[in-house]
């Protein structure tokens, strides 16, 4: 069986899910869906990038430390994918960082 490899870019967890992500989505999904039809064995990927100034600055805004604000925003971006049926909402990546001391270190992550 022929494979067939789609990705998006990964989003920013600085602010929720917008139209703009919605669509990039929704059309990989499209694709995906299609190369499955067709018979390919299809990966989608899609995920989170939870390392960025912005992001950690969203945290500290809302009181929240920076791992505790990414996993509650991963929570929102994941129920935005359920409830638009994108196919790839289970297989997905998180760029996390590991805030240890004032040096973060980054670290990818499976979620599921």
């Amino acid at each position: 069986m022929a494979k067939f490899y789609i990705t998006t870019a990964i989003d920013y967890v600085n602010n929720p899910p917008h139209l703009g992500t919605a669509y990039e989505k929704i059309a990989a999904d499209t694709i995906a869906r299609y190369k499955r039809m067709a018979g390919f064995n299809t990966r989608f990927l899609m995920g989170n990038d939870e390392h960025s100034i912005n992001v950690e600055k969203a945290a500290r805004e809302k009181g929240m430390e920076p791992k505790e604000y990414c996993d509650q925003m991963a929570e929102v971006f994941q129920a935005v994918w359920k409830r638009l049926d994108i196919s790839s909402a289970s297989d997905s990546i998180r760029r996390r960082i590991s805030w240890t001391g004032n040096a973060p270190s980054t670290r990818p992550c499976r979620s599921g």
